[in-house]
């Protein structure tokens, strides 16, 4: 997809319409596999981004991608290709088997990052080890 430059825009109402945007058309079949996980991939790191509309959009994604009724990934390949990806996301001790409404939520993924960090990373700055904790 080449308008997927959109996701790293400034405005986060640019960036939450992108993701928004990214679910209709694999909801209505016009992502392909490849272009999906792609975007996946994309996406992931969005699941500690400060805005909570973004991470929504981000798990609503996910979800839509690993649901079996819509034929998009098999079983194994989200067993294969999103659990792994999803684990580095996940609070410390939770697990995930399947990924659905009920088993994928926001209060399973780590903290967000606040947007003083957040910020910080996207400039590439250190912060002084006050602001860190």
């Amino acid at each position: 997809m080449t308008c997927t430059h959109l996701l790293y825009d400034a405005e986060e109402l640019v960036v939450n319409e992108m993701i928004k945007t990214l679910c209709k058309l694999l909801e209505f079949g016009l992502l392909s596999k490849a272009d999906s996980l792609e975007n996946l991939e994309k996406l992931m790191p969005y699941l500690l981004y400060p805005n909570c509309w973004i991470r929504e959009g981000v798990i609503k994604f996910i979800k839509f991608l690993a649901d079996p009724k819509n034929k998009i990934l098999t079983k194994a390949e989200v067993y294969c290709l999103i659990r792994p990806k999803l684990k580095q996301y996940l609070r410390k001790g939770e697990k995930l088997f399947e990924i659905t409404d009920s088993d994928l939520t926001q209060s399973k993924l780590k903290s967000y990052l606040s947007r003083t960090i957040y910020t910080a990373e996207l400039k590439g700055t250190k912060l002084p080890d006050t602001q860190l904790t």
